[in-house]
């Protein structure tokens, strides 16, 4: 507990100290409160080595350094960085921590013995650079004007900072070279014009959610993949899939990471505040699926909703939505994975999903363990719409309106539908 509690005064609570390396260009408290973050995330490094040491483990661990950089691209992404050069950055600070690591290893194989105790490295040390990595990038952009061409300036002060811990003076260069070059995100313009000018429409889907989104790359289809292609050829364009998932299907829209999102997304809210739906092109309704065995026993939400009940659910859409409002005594598991969650019912390790009854509907006929719950019933209302980053003249999602009318009126909406659920009819 005291080791615990003097690692988080090292985090939030040591104040700065005057500097004679930063000059004016570093004097705002912003900078000063940034290089204070990143002086502290580097003095936590003597702890990991300590634990690296005990556990006779080496510094470099090249398998948990891609995780973390993979960790920052998004969340570079939502601080709106640009993600190669936050990916730098990151990579950068990781330096340091070797030099510093390396410097007490080779401290202690002098003769210098470690200390015998200190915190756990994954329970307690990683989460903390975890937390002191993600609140560095958040306060990056706030800063960049501050940091433009002022490599020199945040080399001397960094090196003055990281050099009594450690750090060498290549790690510590590259580290304000970093700084320096880092960039807000350049986020693609929305819209008719820029689709157009562009000669590609950028489509965003998640591949997990059969009928409408299945698969990756070559493999990818699905009513909604479909759709998204005959849009591109109704504009003119080529279509290319970009991957997103449903817990970050709202931020990489706004990011500019495509310009529309088909994938059997539903028509809420929250979604319309920030961004802008087509009309419905789907209408239907959350239904619980269950095994064929235990159709007698979930009759209705109240007996689903008991002690011991163990409901499902893939993450970040309207179906965690639902279960998690809907849902006050049975146990809910959130499987990440929305491709296998259906055989976690039919395999016996859960006994019930709410999903759209569509999903429902197709995943019964493709599996004889699973059945609907309340066949022909549904517990909501809901609509199926594309989903566009709101443009200043709105003209793309008139098109797509248009498009989406005259392909309801010629039947093509029909029969895109009907080939994606012909095993729900046999």
């Amino acid at each position: 507990a005291p080791l615990r509690t003097l690692l988080c005064l090292v985090l939030v609570l040591a104040a700065p100290l005057p500097r004679a390396a930063e000059d004016d260009a570093l004097a705002s408290p912003e900078v000063r409160r940034l290089l204070d973050r990143i002086e502290h995330r580097a003095r936590l490094m003597p702890a990991v080595a300590r634990w690296k040491w005990h556990a006779q483990r080496p510094v470099t661990d090249p398998a948990r350094e891609a995780a973390v950089l993979e960790a920052a691209a998004a969340e570079a992404r939502a601080a709106g960085l640009e993600a190669a050069g936050a990916i730098a950055f990151v990579d950068a600070q990781m330096a340091v921590a070797r030099d510093v690591q390396e410097a007490r290893f080779a401290a202690w194989r002098a003769g210098d013995p470690p200390p015998p105790d200190g915190p756990e490295l994954v329970t307690e040390l990683r989460p903390a650079i975890g937390a002191v990595t993600a609140a560095i990038l958040a306060e990056l952009p706030a800063v960049l004007p501050l940091l433009a061409d002022a490599e020199a300036p945040l080399a001397a002060a960094l090196g003055e900072r990281l050099h009594p811990l450690g750090a060498g003076p290549e790690s510590t260069a590259a580290l304000a070279r970093a700084l320096a070059s880092l960039r807000p995100a350049t986020i693609p313009p929305p819209g008719l014009d820029a689709v157009r000018e562009r000669g590609e429409l950028r489509v965003g889907t998640t591949g997990d959610y059969a009928p409408f989104s299945v698969g990756e790359g070559e493999t990818l289809a699905g009513i909604d993949v479909d759709l998204a292609r005959d849009l591109a050829e109704a504009l003119g364009v080529s279509v290319r899939f970009v991957p997103t998932s449903w817990p970050t299907l709202l931020d990489d829209l706004l990011a500019g990471r495509f310009d529309v999102a088909l994938s059997g997304v539903s028509r809420t809210l929250a979604r319309a505040r920030v961004a802008d739906f087509s009309e419905p092109y789907h209408v239907g309704g959350k239904t619980p699926i269950v095994r064929c065995t235990d159709r007698a026993r979930f009759t209705s939400l109240e007996a689903i909703d008991r002690p011991g009940v163990r409901a499902i659910v893939n993450p970040g859409g309207t179906n965690e939505a639902f279960a998690r409002e809907r849902l006050a005594q049975a146990e809910l598991r959130v499987f990440p994975d929305n491709r296998r969650v259906f055989t976690e019912i039919a395999e016996g390790r859960a006994d019930v999903m709410f999903t759209d009854a569509i999903e429902v509907r197709l995943q019964s006929a493709l599996d004889p363990r699973l059945c609907p719950a309340l066949p022909g019933r549904t517990l909501t209302y809901a609509e199926k719409g594309v989903l566009l980053r709101r443009d200043a003249d709105g003209a793309l999602l008139r098109f797509v309106n248009l498009w989406l009318a005259q392909r309801r009126g010629d039947g093509t909406l029909e029969r895109v539908f009907a080939k994606h659920l012909a095993p729900a009819a046999e």
